[in-house]
């Protein structure tokens, strides 16, 4: 078992492995639950990471009427299913589907609006996968051994003779 784990290729292939489960997880889950992680907030805006309907997404967050005095200290955690989150209106523009930036104003008569960047969780896993199945599974290169250049015995100098 301990031979598996020698060599940076095999730990690193391990490592790539484990994150694109985790992500996978995280695709599987985001099906049903939207999962938010405000990072930071300050009195006009702030940063999120979520995950929702397949996609990972960094949004920034801005109020259109600054709130004083409104800060997250510690990042919040918060998860809702799928069928509660409102939102009222979206313009985007996507690419093929897989990366998309957004524009959302979540309700109508609220002054909460976000610039969202979503990337497709497939588009992380995939080539993660691959990845690993190479780092994995790819037999190590052989080193060579270090050519000597010996010296030809017959253009050696021949030692004086001492009497």
């Amino acid at each position: 078992m301990g031979e598996v784990f020698k060599g940076w290729r095999r730990k690193l292939g391990v490592v790539t492995l484990v994150t694109a489960c985790v992500l996978m997880g995280g695709s599987i889950r985001s099906r049903v639950i939207h999962d938010v992680l405000e990072v930071a907030e300050w009195d006009d805006g702030g940063v999120e990471i979520a995950s929702y309907d397949g996609y990972l997404s960094l949004g920034w967050i801005f109020f259109v009427e600054p709130r004083p005095g409104f800060r997250i200290i510690m990042p919040h955690w918060s998860s809702l299913e799928i069928d509660t989150a409102t939102v009222s209106n979206q313009d985007g523009v996507s690419f093929g589907g897989s990366i998309q930036y957004v524009h959302k104003v979540f309700a109508p008569n609220d002054d909460t609006a976000a610039r969202i960047l979503s990337i497709h969780y497939l588009l992380l896993i995939s080539p993660l996968t691959l990845i690993s199945v190479y780092l994995l599974l790819a037999k190590p290169r052989v080193a060579k051994p270090p050519k000597t250049i010996e010296p030809d015995p017959a253009e050696a100098p021949k030692p004086a003779e001492t009497h």
